[in-house]
Parts: structure tokens; C-alpha cells; sequence
């Protein structure tokens, strides 16, 4: 889910576009990097988590 933010009105979330799995490993990436560099670990765990499973989904997915 993403936030939008209007001037003067509180954030709202707006689902995501359909991602393909190579682009949603990236912005997953790219979460679990920003989580680190703000100093929120417990996110960035959480955030790992998500990844692996998916991964693993994903390739078991194939080998099947």
C-alpha cells in the first residue's frame, strides 16, 4: 500500500499497481534499504520476512 499526502489533509493509502516479481523484489529491496538507513530495524525485519517467503513462493513456484 502506498501513501498519498495531500497539502493539508492526512495521508490516505491507495492500493498498488499489479507488480510483476522482479519489480516487486526490487521496491522490496528498496523498503527493507530505507527501513535499515532510518534506524527502523523491527520494520526492516518484518520487511525481510515478507521477501523471503515470497522468494521461496516463487521458486518453488517454478520448480514445480
Amino acid at each position: 500500500m502506498l501513501e498519498e499526502q495531500s497539502p493539508g489533509k492526512p495521508a490516505r493509502k491507495c492500493k498498488e499497481p499489479e507488480l510483476d516479481s522482479t519489480e516487486y523484489f526490487l521496491r522490496q529491496a528498496d523498503r527493507i534499504a530505507v527501513a535499515n538507513l532510518r534506524g527502523n530495524h523491527k520494520l526492516a525485519t518484518r520487511l525481510s520476512a515478507e521477501y523471503a517467503n515470497a522468494r521461496k513462493i516463487v521458486i518453488e513456484g517454478q520448480s514445480n
